[in-house]
């Protein structure tokens, strides 16, 4: 089970949906947070690198959860909230230009700090894609501010509102 899947979680039954359809029906789910009816955008195998070992896991994303399964049992073994607990991901840059690392800061206990978990897999670029695409999807404007705009032209001000979006770094 060494490969990339898009296919959505709750589709056991039915045909494997293309990559486009299976990335834009995510959205649609009633109950997005229930395990059950949970539409993941990708689900990867990776291996986790903690102080206790390395260990195979499945990294499921959807736009509101990032969980890992141990691939023997399919049991959660983490799970994230991305609105809350998830902050971005950065590849882990090695020796060569294969490396496969990279890391995953998350918060565990949903108000400290926010902490690295070190991860690895050959689909560390499409991983990381994906875990971009949330993070951005995640973030509205912060403010809006009033402007006035003087056409050069007619002489006129014109009143618009600008939209100032925190990226953060």
């Amino acid at each position: 089970m060494d490969f990339a899947s898009r296919q959505a979680a709750s589709d056991h039954h039915q045909q494997p949906q293309s990559e486009s359809s299976a990335t834009s029906s995510s959205s649609s789910a009633s109950h997005p947070h229930a395990l059950e009816e949970q539409e993941y955008l990708a689900r990867y195998m990776v291996v986790k690198h903690s102080w206790r070992g390395r260990y195979k896991r499945i990294l499921c994303i959807s736009n509101f959860t990032i969980i890992t399964l141990d691939p023997s049992t399919l049991s959660v073994t983490n799970s994230y909230d991305v609105a809350n607990d998830y902050e971005g991901a950065t590849p882990i840059i090695g020796r060569d230009e294969n490396s496969q690392e990279f890391n995953i800061s998350v918060r565990t206990d949903g108000r400290g700090k926010f902490k690295a978990i070190k991860l690895s897999s050959k689909f560390r670029a499409s991983i990381l894609t994906e875990l971009h695409r949330i993070r951005w999807n995640r973030i509205g404007p912060v403010a809006e501010f009033p402007v006035l705009h003087l056409r050069r032209r007619t002489l006129e001000w014109v009143l618009f509102k600008l939209k100032v979006t925190y990226i953060g770094v």
